[in-house]
């Protein structure tokens, strides 16, 4: 009889390693995001904008509301892959778990099985011994 122990240990052992990277990534994805969210609400709340539209500050008020929104949009972005990170840290944990418990439902049946054999052959070994 064919177990599969080694395979799934294997795959077991390969999920454990990627839920690890998976989970340091969201870790470090996460502080970075919040670091430059940190910075761009105090750059918000600077009182850069003018107020009066006839300073000569109107061109970099323009620019900087166009950057606003062009940054806007990439924090955006970034929450989104943040979200698509920890759903794939997600399923490997889920698949690092099923293939756990593969691995330990499959080592339990090979070593019944190691056991069955080694009685059967015991029992073979007492009535050969009868026999003789």
């Amino acid at each position: 009889m064919r177990f599969q122990t080694d395979a799934y240990k294997e795959k077991r052992d390969a999920y454990e390693k990627l839920k690890n990277k998976l989970a340091s990534r969201v870790t470090q994805h996460q502080t970075a995001l919040s670091s430059a969210d940190e910075i761009y609400q105090k750059s918000k709340g600077s009182g850069f904008y003018s107020n009066n539209l006839d300073l000569p500050n109107k061109d970099a008020d323009t620019t900087f509301r166009t950057l606003e929104t062009e940054l806007s949009t990439l924090f955006t972005t970034q929450k989104n892959d943040a979200a698509s990170l920890q759903a794939a840290s997600n399923k490997a944990i889920e698949k690092y778990n099923e293939y756990s418990d593969l691995y330990e439902a499959e080592k339990k049946n090979e070593a019944d099985y190691k056991k069955e054999q080694e009685e059967k052959k015991r029992k073979e070994a007492e009535e050969k011994a009868k026999k003789k």
